[in-house]
């Protein structure tokens, strides 16, 4: 017998309109298959660990450099590669712009899965479940799907909106592990009410440990960057050139619940000594600051409030010196 895969469905439910909190419900599922040829009816089952690997991510802040032009050589290469490459090149682009929809793919082929609720055993770092009752396998090597546990869990809810990369807002989930046993390391269905929204890989989490996990985009949360000044010192007696960049980020709650929403951002870090870059204008202050000019705000949005953050930065070089990387 082979335990193909540890499995986890996730199911956000949305607060009652008599203002009840919301709640995750976990269930653990074990998908099973052996093929000895015999099938195996009203068996005790035992389910241990798997490791499968499928991801979904948030767009990730870089540190975002200027500076100058550095020369490359260039390769010799024949006409027929050039264009090879090209269409590679092209290629790549296609699929790198596909991706955010990419999570959004139908749902995976569902298979009936039997109910039982297990007991679990731990022996040093074994864990086991041993499910109650008896099921049965076929003998032809197709997966059986088994629910072995069934968990409601209180989540914390927030958002993430990281604009420079995108509009989406993404909504986040922090559970506490309160199923009495261990979460072992699985890939999980994502869903929101009856909508499949995704999927994740949730990683071990011991008892009393804490999962972070996005669930899907809030529609009714929006934020938009925009870029309102540029301007730069017209002077030209100064050796120096100056410019100054300044961005609005606007959000709004459309939700019938306050939200607390994560803004993250970043103005450029300077990877040249002549260059210099200053952040001037803030507001409100971000609640972190990295050296790397990666911005956070942690902002507390009721109903159908809007708010704004503001921030201005300037660059400062020598007129002759080229500078990359500025274009946003």
């Amino acid at each position: 017998m082979c335990i193909r895969d540890r499995l986890y469905d996730v199911r956000l439910l949305e607060p009652q309109r008599d203002g009840g909190a919301s709640a995750v419900v976990l269930t653990a599922l074990a998908e099973i298959n052996q093929n000895t040829g015999q099938n195996w009816a009203g068996v005790a089952l035992t389910v241990s660990t798997a490791r499968p690997a499928l991801n979904q991510r948030v767009p990730e802040l870089k540190p975002w450099f200027v500076g100058v032009p550095e020369p490359k050589p260039m390769p010799r290469m024949t006409h027929a590669r050039a264009m090879a490459k090209g269409a590679a090149v092209e290629s790549a682009e296609v699929l790198s712009d596909a991706m955010p929809a990419m999570m959004a793919m139908a749902p995976p082929q569902m298979m009936e899965a039997e109910v039982e609720v297990a007991e679990v055993e731990e022996s040093g770092t074994a864990v086991s479940f041993v499910v109650s009752g008896s099921i049965d396998i076929p003998g032809d090597g197709t997966p059986h799907k088994t629910t072995i546990g069934r968990h409601e869990l209180s989540p914390q809810l927030d958002f993430l909106a990281v604009p420079r990369h995108t509009d989406a807002v993404f909504r986040r989930a922090k559970l506490s592990n309160t199923t009495g046993a261990p979460l072992l390391p699985g890939p999980v269905n994502l869903y929101v009410g009856d909508d499949y929204i995704g999927q994740n890989r949730l990683e071990y989490t011991p008892g009393g440990g804490e999962v972070e996990l996005v669930l899907g985009v809030e529609e009714r949360v929006t934020v938009k960057r925009e870029l309102v000044r540029r301007e730069v010192d017209k002077r030209l007696l100064r050796d120096v050139r100056q410019v100054v960049y300044g961005y609005e980020i606007k959000l709004e709650n459309l939700l019938a619940a306050a939200a607390r929403v994560t803004v993250q951002d970043q103005y450029p870090v300077s990877r040249h000594e002549q260059i210099k870059v200053r952040l001037d204008r803030v507001a409100p202050e971000p609640a972190e600051q990295s050296e790397l000019h990666i911005l956070k705000w942690q902002l507390d949005l009721a109903p159908a409030e809007k708010k704004t953050i503001r921030y201005e930065y300037q660059v400062e070089h020598p007129r002759a010196l080229q500078v990359v990387g500025l274009i946003d």
